[in-house]
């Protein structure tokens, strides 16, 4: 058996830059890292597709991957959506077996679960079947494997699987990481916030919104190319004050501008309750929302 491994990402600014930058209006441009909290497998060729996790096995017929792919409620959406994929792509008769052994990733947080359980599937089948994927084409093929499942996500939440670092992602018809410096030791709190958050209503919202809301491409484009520039000079200049109101701003901005569109899904009571108990510490410097936002992770 072989054994992998996939990660979650932290994105600090350029959150729906990504899908944004399809509309062809502003290039979409991230600023995030890979996280060391996610998932270990060992996987083996097998003929049917089967997975095993928390003391109990379950098996995919292969008839019925493209049924769950399809099914929103479905939780193994992603996993058979990616099977579905590969065997496609690359012909490939039989499939996989994958036994998760650890797992430390928590999933509908903002902290891309699902493109961390993807590219987990998709590094199954490169070792057990010899492909020799390079990152990108592992990236390239989870992205599209969520897209199958109706996803309207973008390209932002693959990244987990690179080496350690910090990268300024730019999203246009070619996607290109570059890892930037970073000097001093930075600690950053991630706060799981514990609430259910609905990504799909967000994305569809701020989708059927962007091509007529002037703010909102200017916030998901210029003002977030301007962040992240900012955030770039304060990593390679140990200035932590100055992150802490980039996070502040970029937060500020997006509960003037984008709340409003998805309103029930973005209004996040737990979020603002938390940073305004944490401002009564001076020791806080700044806060923002992870992901899609919302009551997820901050």
């Amino acid at each position: 058996m072989h054994n992998i491994q996939s990660f979650g990402r932290v994105c600090f600014f350029g959150e729906h830059s990504d899908w944004a930058s399809e509309f062809h209006i502003y290039k979409g441009r991230a600023l995030a890292t890979p996280l060391d909290l996610g998932i270990s497998a060992k996987a083996k060729k097998s003929n049917v597709f089967s997975i095993y996790e928390d003391n109990r096995r379950i098996q995919f017929e292969n008839k019925d991957l493209c049924a769950i792919m399809k099914d929103k409620t479905h939780f193994y959406r992603y996993v058979c959506s990616t099977v579905y994929l590969m065997k496609k792509r690359y012909n490939i008769l039989g499939c996989v077996d994958l036994v998760i052994d650890h797992k430390n990733l928590p999933i509908r947080a903002g902290l891309s679960s699902s493109a961390a359980i993807s590219n987990l599937i998709v590094k199954a089948f490169d070792t057990a079947y010899n492909l020799r994927l390079t990152e990108n084409e592992i990236m390239n093929i989870s992205y599209e494997a969520e897209r199958l499942t109706g996803s309207n996500c973008g390209k932002l939440d693959q990244i987990g699987i690179l080496k350690k670092g910090l990268y300024d992602i730019r999203f246009d018809d070619v996607t290109t990481y570059n890892q930037c410096e970073i000097n001093g030791n930075w600690f950053f709190l991630i706060v799981v916030l514990g609430t259910d958050k609905d990504t799909m209503r967000i994305l569809s919202d701020l989708k059927n919104s962007y091509m007529e809301n002037l703010e909102l491409q200017n916030y998901l484009g210029p003002f977030q190319q301007a962040i992240i520039e900012k955030a770039i000079y304060a990593f390679k200049n140990y200035d932590l004050r100055k992150m802490g109101k980039l996070l502040d701003l970029t937060q500020k901005y997006f509960d003037n501008i984008i709340m409003p569109i998805s309103y029930e899904a973005l209004k996040a009571p737990k979020f603002h309750k938390l940073i305004r108990d944490f401002y009564v510490s001076d020791r806080i410097l700044g806060a923002k929302e992870i992901g899609s936002h919302g009551d997820g992770t901050a």
